[in-house]
């Protein structure tokens, strides 16, 4: 049932607007208050589909009451029908309308013209609760996909960091490949010249041998030569890794010192590398022995 809140302080006019109400609009519940401040509680209240305002009254006139309820976020939209006891001229319509007023009327009531625009006010709220419900309905709806697209938008965000990875990973992995190819061509490089440099130390190694047969044991000539045969020793077992890891094929591995192979390998570099680079060994010689490929 429509209600109506209906605000006067005079008992005669209030009778009227029941009278009228009972015999042209019985399905609506009229509601009465005396007073401006107790239409606005009311009002607050009971938030009526319409009000009846009277202007001319004491304390708070209706142009206060009008504007402080279209002021207020929860009266706001309720149509207010102002009432005037005198006759209505342009500067008093201008004020009401001022003041937020819907329709403006002038007393003595005209029961039709009252009857039109309580139904005309009462449509104008049903559409406007219509537009409400809508407008919930709506931002229900833009919550909803605010939260879908929030959602969409952390699972995309969390696609693009792992594409990003992905991306990432399989730069690495190329760079690897890449390296590994490097190496595989300089074992391929490597393993050509190993291949060469050991038939240059098969000659070497041979040589060696007929001049040692040629000389006194005793000789510093052949404890030169046995120098030589030791450094061509070494250089062939170096040789042979060399070629080992250019083949990729599997070595035997054998228990060593690690004292007896760190210290062949310094005595090979310090051959190499320039006499201002000093190497100075402190190793355990009694360390255990370890398996290794040599």
């Amino acid at each position: 049932m429509p209600k109506i809140l209906a605000i006067d302080d005079k008992q005669d006019n209030l009778i009227t607007l029941f009278a009228i109400f009972k015999t042209f609009l019985p399905e609506c519940d009229l509601i009465v208050a005396k007073s401006g401040s107790e239409g606005i509680e009311k009002a607050k209240t009971i938030l009526p589909d319409t009000i009846l305002l009277d202007i001319k009254m004491p304390k708070m006139d209706g142009y206060e009451v009008c504007r402080i309820l279209k002021k207020d976020e929860k009266t706001k939209n309720i149509p207010v029908i102002l009432i005037s006891a005198i006759k209505t001229d342009s500067k008093d319509l201008v004020k009401g309308l001022e003041a937020g007023a819907d329709v403006y009327l002038a007393k003595p009531i005209d029961e039709c013209v009252l009857v039109a625009q309580v139904n005309t006010a009462l449509r104008l709220r049903d559409a406007e609760n219509n537009l409400q419900k809508q407008k919930k309905i709506l931002e229900s709806m833009v919550q909803e996909r605010t939260i879908e697209l929030v959602r969409s938008n952390k699972e995309l965000k969390n696609e693009i960091k792992e594409h990003n990875r992905a991306e990432k990973e399989k730069k690495e992995l190329e760079s690897q490949l890449r390296q590994s190819q490097k190496m595989e061509a300089i074992g391929i490089l490597a393993g050509g010249i190993a291949h060469d440099f050991n038939n240059i130390l098969y000659v070497i190694s041979g040589y060696t041998e007929m001049s040692m047969d040629e000389v006194p044991e005793k000789s510093s000539v052949h404890s030169n030569l046995k120098e030589i045969m030791q450094g061509v020793v070494r250089a062939t077992e170096m040789v042979q890794h060399i070629l080992l890891f250019s083949r990729k094929s599997s070595v035997k591995k054998e228990y060593v010192k690690l004292y007896s192979v760190i210290n062949d390998a310094v005595q090979f570099l310090r051959c190499t590398i320039p006499s201002t680079i000093y190497i100075d060994l402190d190793i355990d010689t009694d360390c255990c022995r370890i398996l290794a490929d040599l």
